[in-house]
């Protein structure tokens, strides 16, 4: 997983990374210093990075806009200034690829490649240029241009101006040519060496020749790019900065930090506080990596369309790009500055020079105003027109057995609101997920299974929660408890038991709670009498066959096995008395002189250590799988809370038409944003589970230790955005929402209790200590 390594099979990346620590030994001076960045931008052409996007033809190297973007945050993690320019470059670049004729495409990617130029752009912000004239077949601009990016140091300049009648015109030429005049003065607290100036035109003369592109040529989508493309610069450049501040604050953690005085440690790294505070920052710092990851595959799949590009895809990449740029904005932000909580008072000085990063950060996500980013996603998020609305976390149904489950969802959200008031058996729903034929997806192929992985099964699991988060809840523990006894070391037992689950289709629940020492069993011949009760029995009241685990009353060992539901002395008392989850059935199993065959028994006593495991590390995945249940229910039910109240804010009125209102679209912007990184962390957390699960016996206990801490960021982020979506969501529905009809708050009350199994404070800390430490959490139910 790494603390934000890149990928350096890219070569493009690798060179950057290369670079990047070359730049690293005077960052902190040539920050201080400002001015133009010589030395760098000479280092630049040196790696051939400026020609990354040109095509092979020209003699460039064809990167996609991905990798141009990753060269971008790899820069920002120690310089941010040089990473605007060069993503800034790259812009212009584009304008030049969409506005040119193929003539001056041809003449000016060929030199651009060749010669390794840099470019950059100068714009009048809007205002017309009162200065421009034509005179015979060229023209003559005076005036200024106020907002030029990259243009010190640059080689080639396109300037953007438009003239008294509104018309827009865009032309390239050499940024020494006579007339142009580049005010190198920049007074910004931040991105000091971005090379920002004001263009002046005094008498500037160009040729028709040097203009792009017809100059009354209607916009179209592929021509609106320039916009998302320095959107997507931005936002890398600030998720960069984040990366490298929080990685040089770790380093400087381990080296020069000393514990507080009341903290009770020897060494600032073993301090509860600061591995929280390591794993809160490192938590939101996966997840917009995440966002821009995904934003950048848009906008590469939006790029790749070039002049055929449409409108319903242009949008939906700007939509991902905005959230993406909001949460890398506020996430910078808040990693630059609560860095020095953590490293203390001593890190404070010009010479560490760790505020560059909330300089240059807070300087970067001024150019646009939050709340109007904001307010313009929940726009489009509502549907601007009235007429539609985009579809809003619909999985992807090309796997049958989503698509299956996406079907499910619509009956089971029939009566939902029904049956959470009413809690009990949901008997119906159960008979239709073994008539869906979806309770064997992860049992292998040879034991007539589906061969599904984990990742399958909890996109279900998420789908289902977000009309019913205890179907999404049985459904995810069935799973886990179907996949038990593999992990005992007994695999002819795993194996019959498996052929029998799928022949009669059974539906698993469990009644082995770790932290309950309340079920015993005494051994009588071939058998063991078990007397007692388990309370939190997920799934066991319309269970078909149980996962059970028991204590020896004399030496404290605990037993495993699968035994039928329905077996003699065993009493269901479905007693769940929850404010939420309602229909789980997560109440007492009672065991009355129930009788267990050695032949059920799975694998060896084992100790009882509901924090410990056993050493083999595939062994102790259970908490991983169960974890990641919980997580995508929280996940599921943000989303689907957010999915409901915008329905209902689409079909009610408040005002003449409450999606009109700036303020409930904001709000549903900033909602929207904070489900979308809970929704890309968890799916980070799919992957490290999968590839966990994959390895087998295999797995070793480094690999482990990394999934274990991609599922706890993942639970610990999808917990708090479940909990503020489902109460934020009255904000702006308002009283009228807040009936028992409507049912909206089930999604609250599935949230709050669900996130009680496990405080997240300790997944926090294991995720710092890791951040921080290198040290991986140890096995055990608390991951």
């Amino acid at each position: 997983m790494g603390h934000f390594d890149p990928d350096l099979f890219d070569p493009l990346v690798a060179a950057a990374a290369s670079l990047r620590a070359a730049l690293h030994a005077d960052a902190i001076a040539r920050d201080k210093a400002g001015g133009v960045p010589l030395g760098p931008l000479q280092l630049l052409r040196d790696a051939g990075l400026p020609s990354a996007q040109i095509p092979v033809a020209y003699g460039g190297q064809g990167a996609s806009w991905p990798s141009v973007l990753r060269v971008v945050r790899e820069l920002a993690k120690t310089d941010g200034s040089l990473a605007q320019r060069y993503g800034e470059h790259h812009v212009a670049l584009h304008a030049l690829v969409a506005r040119g004729t193929a003539a001056q495409r041809d003449r000016l990617l060929l030199a651009s490649a060749r010669g390794q130029w840099l470019w950059g752009h100068a714009t009048d912000a809007g205002q017309p240029l009162a200065g421009a004239r034509r005179d015979g077949e060229s023209w003559v601009l005076d005036g200024v241009l106020p907002t030029a990016s990259g243009a010190q140091a640059a080689d080639r300049l396109l300037i953007e101006w438009q003239d008294i009648g509104g018309k827009r015109f865009l032309a390239s030429l050499p940024a020494d040519r006579e007339g142009l005049v580049i005010d190198h003065a920049l007074d910004s607290i931040g991105q000091r060496q971005s090379g920002h100036a004001t263009v002046r035109l005094q008498g500037l003369r160009l040729s028709d020749d040097e203009v792009l592109g017809a100059s009354d040529a209607p916009s179209t989508p592929f021509l609106s790019l320039d916009k998302l493309l320095r959107q997507s610069v931005q936002l890398n450049v600030s998720l960069g900065s984040a990366q490298g501040a929080l990685v040089e604050a770790s380093v400087y953690t381990n080296t020069s930090s000393r514990p507080w005085i009341h903290s009770g440690v020897a060494r600032h790294t073993d301090d509860p506080w600061v591995q929280r505070k390591y794993g809160e920052l490192a938590i939101r710092t996966w997840a917009a990596t995440e966002l821009a990851e995904q934003a950048a595959d848009q906008l590469d799949a939006a790029y790749a369309q070039g002049p055929g590009l449409g409108e319903a895809q242009r949008d939906e990449a700007a939509a991902i790009i905005a959230v993406a740029n909001l949460y890398a904005g506020e996430t910078a932000l808040a990693v630059s500055s609560e860095i020095f909580e953590v490293m203390g008072a001593r890190s404070a000085t010009t010479a560490n020079g760790f505020d560059r990063f909330w300089r240059n950060t807070r300087t970067q996500t001024l150019q646009d105003r939050v709340e109007h980013r904001q307010q313009a996603l929940g726009r489009w998020l509502l549907g601007e027109g009235h007429d539609c609305a985009p579809a809003l976390f619909e999985p992807d149904t090309r796997n049958p057995f989503v698509a299956r489950a996406v079907e499910l969802r619509a009956l089971f959200a029939q009566d939902a609101i029904e049956r959470d008031q009413a809690g009990g058996r949901p008997a119906e729903q159960i008979r239709l997920l073994k008539q869906h034929r979806l309770l064997a997806l992860l049992l292998p192929r040879e034991h007539g299974g589906e061969g599904e992985p984990w990742s399958t099964t909890l996109r279900i699991t998420r789908t289902f929660a977000q009309v019913d988060g205890s179907l999404g809840h049985l459904f995810g523990y069935h799973g886990s408890s179907l996949l038990s006894p593999r992990l005992r070391q007994e695999p002819e037992k795993a194996r019959e038991l498996w052929r029998r689950s799928t022949e009669g289709n059974w539906f698993w629940g469990n009644t082995a709670n770790s932290f309950s020492k309340s079920l015993f069993g005494r051994r009588e011949g071939e058998w063991f009498v078990l007397d007692g009760f388990r309370p939190f029995t997920s799934g066991s009241h319309v269970a078909d066959f149980l996962a059970i685990a028991w204590e020896d009353p004399e030496n404290g060992d605990r037993r495993f096995a699968a035994i039928p539901a329905d077996r003699e002395g065993l009493v269901i008392e479905d007693d769940w008395d929850g404010i939420g989850q309602r229909q789980t059935g997560s109440g007492r199993v009672t065991y009355r002189g129930v009788r267990v065959h050695e032949s059920e028994v799975l694998g060896a006593p084992a100790p009882l250590n509901p924090t410990g495991a056993p050493a083999e590390p595939y062994r102790t995945l259970t908490p991983l799988q169960q974890q990641s249940v919980l997580l995508n229910v929280f996940v599921g039910t943000a989303q689907g809370a957010l999915r409901a109240a915008r329905e209902h804010t689409r079909l009610h009125a408040g005002v003449a038409y409450p999606a009109d209102d700036p303020g409930i679209q904001r709000q549903y912007g900033a909602l929207h944003v904070k489900t979308l990184a809970a929704t890309a962390l968890a799916d980070r957390a799919l992957r490290a589970l999968d590839d966990a699960v994959a390895q087998g016996e295999a797995l070793t206990a480094t690999q482990r230790g990394e999934a274990a801490v991609a599922i706890a960021a993942a639970n610990v982020l999808a917990g708090e955005v479940a909990l503020e979506v489902t109460s934020e969501i009255f904000e702006v529905l308002g009283a009228d929402a807040a009936t028992r009809s409507l049912g909206l708050d089930r999604f609250w009350r599935n949230a709050r209790i669900h996130t009680l199994h496990n405080p997240a404070e300790y997944k926090t800390r294991n995720v710092g200590r890791w951040f921080v430490s290198d040290q991986p959490p140890e096995p055990g139910t608390f991951q």
